[in-house]
Order: C-alpha cells, then sequence, then structure tokens
C-alpha cells in the first residue's frame, strides 16, 4: 500500500463525520488497503450516508410535499419508459422488482401491510377523482399496452406472467377487502 496523501486522510475523516452525523456505521480502513479497496469502502459509505439522508428529508416533507414528489417522479419515469426499447424496459422492470423484493424483505409484517394499504388508498384516491371516461382511456390503453407486451413474449413468459397476475389479483382482492373493513 502506497503511503496516504493528506487529501485521503481529509477525505476519509470527513466520510467518517458524515457517517456519525447521520448515524452510518463507519467501516474502518483495513491495513494494506488497495486504492481500489479504500474507494470502494468510500462508494459503500457515501451511499448508504445519501439514503439516510435522503430518508430523513422525506420524513419531513409534507403529505402534500410527498404527493407531489411522487407525481413528479411518476411522469419522469413514464417519459424514460416511453422512450426505451423492450430489451431496456425488461431490465428496468427486473431490477426495479429485485428492489422491491429486497425492500419488502427488509420490512416487518406491519410495515408491509401499512405500505399496501396506503397505497391501495392512493389508488382509490386517484380513481375517485377521475371521471369515467378517463378511467375507461387509462384501462384501454394499459390493456394495449398488455397485448403488445404479450405478442413480443415466449409462451413461457406469457404463462409466468398469467401466474403472477392472477396471484397479484387475489393479493389485491384480499388487500381491497381488509382496507373495505377497516375504512368502513
Amino acid at each position: 500500500m502506497e503511503e496516504e496523501s493528506l487529501a485521503d486522510v481529509r477525505k476519509d475523516n470527513t466520510i467518517k463525520t458524515r457517517c456519525v452525523r447521520f448515524g452510518v456505521d463507519y467501516i474502518e480502513r483495513r491495513h494494506g488497503e488497495t486504492s481500489a479497496e479504500q474507494q470502494q469502502r468510500h462508494n459503500t459509505l457515501q451511499k448508504a450516508i445519501e439514503r439516510e439522508r435522503k430518508r430523513r428529508a422525506r420524513a419531513q416533507q409534507s403529505t402534500e410535499e410527498l404527493r407531489s414528489t411522487q407525481d413528479t417522479n411518476t411522469a419522469a419515469r413514464k417519459r424514460t419508459r416511453a422512450q426505451q426499447s423492450l430489451d431496456e424496459r425488461r431490465s428496468t422492470q427486473d431490477a426495479d422488482t429485485a428492489a422491491r423484493k429486497r425492500t419488502r424483505a427488509q420490512q416487518s409484517l406491519d410495515e408491509r401491510r401499512s405500505t399496501q394499504d396506503a397505497d391501495t388508498a392512493a389508488r382509490k384516491r386517484t380513481r375517485a377523482q377521475q371521471s369515467q371516461e378517463v378511467r375507461r382511456s387509462t384501462q384501454d390503453a394499459d390493456t394495449a399496452s398488455r397485448k403488445r407486451t404479450r405478442a413480443q413474449q415466449s409462451q413461457e413468459e406469457r404463462d409466468d406472467g398469467r401466474r403472477q397476475d392472477r396471484e397479484a389479483r387475489r393479493r389485491k382482492r384480499s388487500v381491497d377487502d381488509t382496507c373495505d373493513s377497516v375504512f368502513n
């Protein structure tokens, strides 16, 4: 290992200070650590700090600000998706699915139920504010999109998609029933 420069020491101290400020467990430097390993360690710590910083910022937002941010992000994702090829969309969907599974795996059962209930309530609010024409148009666009996607899939992918759709509908019915009993 080369001798550490003053800049490396300062960078390490800055990251350590930010870890303390945001409650992130600092990863100590190892003896004989290469510059690539040091860079990897710094990247890992900076990502953890940034996640915690964003989490704290979200926790301080009002409901209206959160909803506005979510709407803006949703619109941006839709614009991005519209410009992607089928392979890029599949890759993005796979990455998103994996991220959601990781998040769900870290949540307690109560947190998962709370998230599902909030999502269901938000969908119901959105639908309630839409006119019948807008709802019908959205349904038609979603149906056409699913048909286009299905036409480009193999038989195995179609069967897997149908199985997932059945499971999602079953879960949705169960969540809707729960929400109806809670809200009524």
